[in-house]
């Protein structure tokens, strides 16, 4: 199981590397997921992914982040599922300048690193 903490620190490298580079595409992608049929279902991603870092923690080196990042996911996911789409779509965080996006971006970036660092 420790190939999927890779596998996270990887998609997170990659995801601070697109709010580095290219942070209004990614708003915008994100806010064209939001508007399809079926935007509830997002948030049943984020707990799958909870479900396997719970998991997968035990095989880490520092099993308390990769926890403590699993009950972040969660809460995302909770999110997405409890809160209705039209205020997610209102929310602030799609309306930060895109100095804010890279400075998010650099933080992502760097629990990625992190967190494949733990998985080795």
């Amino acid at each position: 199981m420790g190939w999927f903490i890779v596998l996270i620190g990887a998609l997170l490298m990659v995801k601070g590397a697109a709010l580095i580079l290219v942070p209004r595409k990614l708003v915008h992608i994100n806010q064209k997921l939001l508007s399809g049929k079926h935007a509830k279902r997002l948030g049943y991603l984020p707990l799958a992914v909870w479900l396997l870092l719970c998991i997968s923690a035990k095989f880490s080196y520092a099993a308390l982040a990769v926890f403590l990042l699993g009950l972040l996911v969660i809460a995302k996911g909770a999110y997405i599922l409890v809160t209705p789409i039209d205020k997610i779509k209102k929310n602030k965080m799609f309306s930060l300048s895109d100095k804010i996006y890279r400075l998010i971006g650099i933080v992502v970036l760097i629990a990625g690193m992190l967190l494949i660092n733990v998985a080795m």
